[in-house]
């Protein structure tokens, strides 16, 4: 059985239900080079694994050619530089905020990024 997960934590008028500081969902700006670099680098680190990122203005990003797990929609780029600088604190709480969607098998999905990451720290990590 597939479990979906597409949580939106946001009030009607936009303000996120917990009161966290993780961004907004927005169109802000156009993804430039750098949020490019930001994310295919995470899914490099992570082991390039069978997840795809989907960030504010529709542009995809897959772990792997494979069949993918999950899509993690980023929907900021200030949602984008919080995970990048510290994920294991700020992945909660976007998702709780609903500046971060995740479409798909959500267990499954946070299994594989773990395992993936876990792999490519250097020993001793």
């Amino acid at each position: 059985m597939k479990k979906e997960s597409n949580f939106q934590g946001t009030q009607a008028d936009g303000s996120n239900l917990l009161g966290l500081n993780v961004g907004t969902p927005s169109t802000d700006g156009a993804v430039t080079g750098l949020d490019r670099w930001l994310v295919k680098t995470a899914l490099r680190l992570a082991g390039n694994p069978d997840l795809t990122v989907r960030l504010w203005n529709g542009e995809t990003f897959a772990g792997s050619n494979n069949p993918q797990i999950a899509t993690f929609e980023i929907l900021s780029r200030k949602t984008l530089w919080l995970l990048v600088v510290n994920p294991d604190l700020q992945f909660g709480d976007a998702f709780s905020a609903g500046v971060l969607s995740i479409e798909g098998d959500l267990i499954r999905a946070m299994e594989t990024l773990y395992a993936g990451t876990r792999r490519s720290m250097p020993p001793g990590s």
